[in-house]
C-alpha cells in the first residue's frame, strides 16, 4: 500500500542467462559469462556460437528480411501521429496494415535468417496483442515494434538471443 504504482517499475536493467538463470545488470557481463561457462559447459558453449553467428549475420539478415517493413512502420507511425483522436475502428485499421506488412516480408533464405525471422515475428505478433484501444496506445505498439531493430536496445539483444536460442535448439545439437 505505501508503494506508489511508479515504484513497482523500476528502470534497472536485467539480463538474464537463458540457460541457467543468473541475472546480470550489464549485457556484456552477460556475454562474459557465457563465454566463461563455454568452457565447461556444452549449452554455453552452443548459445555462444549461435550468439556469434548471429551477431555476424544480423545487420544484413535484419536489412534484407525488415528494411521495407521497418520504413512501412515508420510511415504507419508519421500517420498514427498526425492522427487526431482515431477510432477504435480507425486503430483497428492500422493494426491489420501492420499485419500485412508483416505478411509481405520475404522468405528468409537460410537457417540464421530463419531463425532471425521467427524471433522478430513473434515479437512483432505478441506485441499486437496488446492493449490498442486509444491512439497513445497504438504509439506504444508501433514504439516497441521499431525498437526490435534498433541494435543495443533491450528488445534487440532480447531479439538477438531468442533467434540465437532458436538456432541453436533446430540446426546445432540439442543439449
Amino acid at each position: 500500500m505505501g508503494e506508489s504504482s511508479k515504484g513497482k517499475h523500476s528502470k534497472t536493467k536485467s539480463y538474464y542467462c537463458p540457460i541457467c538463470g543468473e541475472r546480470f545488470g550489464e549485457f556484456s557481463e552477460l556475454i562474459d559469462h557465457i563465454r566463461k561457462e563455454s568452457y565447461g559447459d556444452k549449452a554455453h558453449e552452443v548459445l555462444l556460437t549461435a550468439y556469434y553467428t548471429m551477431v555476424t549475420h544480423i545487420n544484413a539478415a535484419i536489412n534484407r528480411l525488415f528494411a521495407s517493413f521497418s520504413q512501412k512502420i515508420r510511415e504507419i507511425e508519421m500517420e498514427a501521429k498526425s492522427l487526431k483522436k482515431p477510432s477504435e475502428k480507425k486503430i483497428g485499421d492500422i493494426i491489420l496494415k501492420i499485419q500485412q506488412e508483416i505478411e509481405k516480408i520475404p522468405e528468409p533464405e537460410d537457417p540464421i535468417e530463419m531463425a532471425l525471422y521467427e524471433s522478430v515475428v513473434s515479437n512483432i505478433q505478441a506485441i499486437l496483442n496488446w492493449r490498442r484501444k486509444t491512439k497513445r496506445d497504438l504509439l506504444r505498439i508501433l514504439s516497441a515494434i521499431r525498437a526490435i531493430f534498433v541494435e543495443g536496445r533491450k528488445a534487440y539483444i532480447s531479439m538477438l538471443l531468442k533467434a540465437a536460442m532458436i538456432l541453436s535448439n533446430k540446426y546445432f545439437i540439442r543439449v
